[in-house]
């Protein structure tokens, strides 16, 4: 008779060696390839599916949470889809987390394997997109765009798009723009689905607004020369959903440059372009009322 692996013998008596869970972490810790392939070699079974820390993260949770950029996609290639939908503790999948971390090349695997994820909500009741916008960090419009975009193609799994996905989506979608400052996203979303952007009671995105200060320019105070660069300030505006430009692009390069310089600490064209975007959400919420 063959000789019993350690492994089977501790199955046959009732002990579970979960050793193996901590060496995974571990090397996944350590970037070490190697180690983790060899381990998902031995525990094919459970190992996209075990808990590995107290957050209740899996092997690709924790990949992307420690920014384990070239891990990511060497796991997403040997995880099956649905695996991919895994949460930790929080109901976070791994486009939440790559969301929060800001990490838009993850996200890109992981929508392209398995888009449904843009549609999965955290135990917050919080669409991946909605933990993006939250970010404070200086690429948070970088991945909120990008994940609005993705849901805007993904026509058979964006809750953007579907009233009966789930009441009030689109709403909460456009209020977490609003506060993350995001109008120009805010106004894409508007244009895309005027129904869902404005579906809940008494959840109107324009008291979101008015809550910002600085979303219109009666609630900031610039000094005369600021003002005047504010005023001269070029903004593009839109018709029938193109974008029209100045007619002298030179005039509006130079202008707008000059601005930056003068005025180190604002820059106003920015502000300019966020106050006309504010302006041109109220005014739609009022046509649709």
């Amino acid at each position: 008779m063959a000789q019993q692996s350690q492994q089977q013998q501790d199955v046959i008596i009732g002990i579970v060696d979960d050793t193996w869970k901590q060496d995974l972490y571990q090397a996944l810790k350590k970037g070490k390839w190697e180690n983790i392939e060899r381990i998902i070699h031995d525990h094919q079974n459970e190992v996209f599916t075990a808990k590995l820390n107290e957050n209740g993260e899996t092997l690709l949770l924790s990949a992307v949470n420690e920014a384990k950029k070239g891990l990511v996609n060497k796991l997403v290639d040997k995880i099956a889809p649905d695996l991919l939908a895994e949460t930790d503790n929080f109901g976070n999948t791994a486009l939440h987390l790559a969301a929060n971390v800001g990490l838009v090349e993850d996200a890109r695997i992981l929508v392209r394997k398995h888009p449904e994820l843009l549609n999965r909500e955290n135990k917050d009741g919080l669409l991946p997109i909605q933990l993006a916008a939250r970010r404070e960090q200086a690429n948070a419009r970088s991945m909120t765009s990008y994940l609005f975009k993705a849901g805007k193609e993904d026509d058979n799994h964006s809750k953007l798009l579907k009233g009966e996905a789930g009441a009030g989506v689109g709403s909460r979608v456009m209020k977490s723009l609003i506060k993350a400052g995001f109008y120009d996203l805010a106004l894409d979303l508007l244009e895309f689905n005027e129904k869902l952007a404005w579906e809940e009671e008494n959840n109107n995105p324009l008291e979101q607004m008015a809550s910002d200060p600085g979303g219109f320019k009666s609630g900031i105070r610039l000094s005369s020369w600021q003002s005047l660069i504010y005023l001269y300030s070029y903004v593009p505006t839109k018709r029938n959903g193109m974008t029209e430009y100045s007619p002298s692009e030179v005039y509006k390069t130079v202008w707008n440059l000059l601005a930056k310089v003068l005025v180190q600490n604002m820059d106003i064209p920015a502000l300019k372009l966020k106050h006309h975007r504010a302006l041109r959400l109220v005014q739609s919420g009022h046509r649709m009322e």
